[in-house]
């Protein structure tokens, strides 16, 4: 009786645990092309690290992004996802690597507002913005454009430059070094 007893609690457990797991699963696909995806930096956490730098890999951001949905594949369950260039990685990624971006509410949670700093001022009073680093580049008529990221600001405030106004930049030196162009 005691042998039934704990095969009927395992086979109970058993339902509980399947219970639980299933409640992540829908047969309903989440995705749809045009929304945006946060990406898991788990598998890519060496580009984070930079040489010579000790930094520790629990203070590395477990995800990153948005990133635009391009494409989506239901019955592999994979989305494809608009990357910049410079992340040199395939665009395609299994739905359990992307988790839905959802765009904070300002006015329901007022205290998880992104603070922008305020721009550098120079002795003379003018702003003054410094380029972290280069994404991505196209040719517009016989001149490039350069995709730019700037230092302390988010991806929403990327913008398309022309080289003509890169003149002496340490990130468009780098990106072409990078890039094998220089």
């Amino acid at each position: 009786m005691d042998v039934l007893e704990a095969q009927d609690n395992l086979l109970h457990a058993k339902i509980l645990q399947a219970v639980k797991a299933n409640k992540h699963c829908s047969m309903i696909f989440p995705f749809s092309i045009g929304s945006c995806v946060h990406l898991t930096t788990l598998h890519r956490c060496n580009e984070y690290k930079v040489k010579g730098e000790k930094w520790v890999a629990k203070f590395m951001p477990c995800y990153n992004g948005p990133y635009k949905i391009v494409d989506t594949n239901e019955k592999h369950s994979t989305v494809t996802i608009e990357l910049p260039n410079a992340l040199n990685i395939f665009p395609t990624f299994h739905t359990s690597e992307v988790l839905p971006f959802i765009k904070n509410d300002n006015s329901l949670f007022p205290l998880c507002k992104f603070e922008e700093p305020p721009p550098i001022l120079t002795p003379e009073g003018e702003e003054e913005f410094y380029i972290n680093k280069i994404l991505d580049q196209h040719c517009q008529g016989c001149s490039h454009q350069y995709l730019i990221h700037w230092y302390s600001y988010g991806q929403d405030h990327d913008q398309w430059l022309p080289a003509s106004e890169l003149q002496e930049c340490t990130a468009l030196d780098e990106w072409l070094a990078s890039s094998g162009k220089s």
